[in-house]
């Protein structure tokens, strides 16, 4: 039953289901939902297309274009019947008048296969399809003129730069067009033989036939030659077809190779050393590993080691120059100290100063 029988006009029955009416004239019916809770499904009384009954067609439905039968069967019954055309009339706008199939198709709303099923059920004469005339072009090798149907011609145009009259013309003029190339003397890699070749074909590896170029590819992976790591100098065994300038024994020999190579201005990515700005290039890794063994791996103000730490000491210029990278000038300091020289500069660098002139008298 409906939630508020308030609103309600009126009720009836239509076709089996039961259709309230609001006092503002809405249609809608009572159905349950997943969670058994009662749902008003609005809509319309619509009369059917296929039988003329009424029944109820809810809004959803309507909006995507259907609501027009009561069932599938009256849907199914119209759509069947609705493109049937009499014979008489299809016999007298086919035959004998002058409408074009377009124009009949338009007049009874159907498609070009259905007027096709439509006549072939009859037994209606075809209408004979004027096509246009062919074609008239010239072969591009013997240069006679031939016909060619008018769709093959505006099917292909503008893909083929060349037009033959037949396939022996065709491959007659591939046989001229490959002739007039360019072409250069190559000696075989196998058998050393010299032979032409298209400049376009010219390779590393040139073989006058197929034998040599088996021949030659087995022996290059079937034998060996002994060779040795570019990098680190080891030995190495590699078929003919590995060897190269320069072969690596593994992928970190040839990361070595490539990372010294491409170093600094080698680099195809090196903008002048900005990246170690505000220090300079000499400040590096290395010069940071030499201060630290000097100092001993101990922060040379509180004493604690990098063992105790668990990281790198850090490296501070006493002068507060960062592009002054002389060994006097540098000193080995923990994370904690280090941040305490950012005050009372020139208190810190007196402290530093005496503390290397210790260290060097040592050494």
């Amino acid at each position: 039953m409906p939630r508020s029988l308030s609103e309600i006009d009126y009720s009836e029955c239509i076709n089996g289901k039961m259709i309230f009416t609001t006092v503002d004239g809405k249609h809608f019916i009572e159905s349950n939902s997943k969670c058994n809770k009662s749902i008003r499904r609005y809509g319309q009384i619509k009369q059917c297309i296929c039988c003329k009954n009424q029944f109820f067609a809810r809004n959803d439905s309507i909006k995507n274009g259907n609501g027009c039968f009561c069932s599938n069967e009256c849907s199914s019954k119209y759509n069947s019947n609705q493109h049937i055309i009499d014979y008489d009339t299809l016999k007298n706008l086919y035959e004998n008048s002058d409408l074009t199939r377009e124009e009949i198709e338009q007049k009874f709303g159907i498609s070009n296969t259905t007027l096709t099923r439509l006549v072939n059920k009859y037994n209606l004469k075809h209408r004979q399809i004027e096509r246009a005339p062919p074609q008239i072009l010239t072969c591009s090798n013997c240069g006679c003129e031939f016909e060619r149907a008018n769709y093959l011609v505006e099917m292909f145009k503008g893909k083929f730069k060349n037009t033959f009259c037949s396939f022996d013309c065709k491959g007659e003029h591939q046989r001229k067009t490959r002739d007039n190339k360019k072409r250069v003397t190559v000696t075989c890699s196998w058998c050393g033989n010299p032979h032409e070749k298209i400049i376009s074909k010219v390779t590393n590896n040139n073989y006058c036939c197929k034998e040599c170029q088996y021949k030659h590819i087995s022996y290059l992976k079937r034998d060996r030659v002994e060779t040795s790591c570019y990098t680190c100098g080891e030995p190495l065994s590699l078929k003919r077809c590995q060897i190269s300038e320069r072969n690596f024994c593994s992928r970190e020999c040839m990361g070595k190779q490539l990372s010294i190579e491409q170093r600094g201005e080698n680099c195809h990515l090196w903008r002048g050393g900005i990246s170690f700005k505000p220090y300079s290039p000499e400040f590096n890794n290395r010069l940071k590993t030499i201060i630290r063994e000097r100092d001993r791996f101990t922060c040379q103000l509180c004493g604690i080691t990098e063992e105790l730490v668990g990281q790198k000491l850090d490296v501070h210029h006493i002068d507060y120059d960062k592009t002054n990278n002389e060994v006097i000038n540098l000193i080995s300091l923990c994370k904690s100290c280090h941040s305490k020289t950012n005050f009372k500069r020139d208190d810190w660098i007196n402290l530093f100063n005496s503390k290397n002139e210790v260290i060097t008298f040592q050494e």
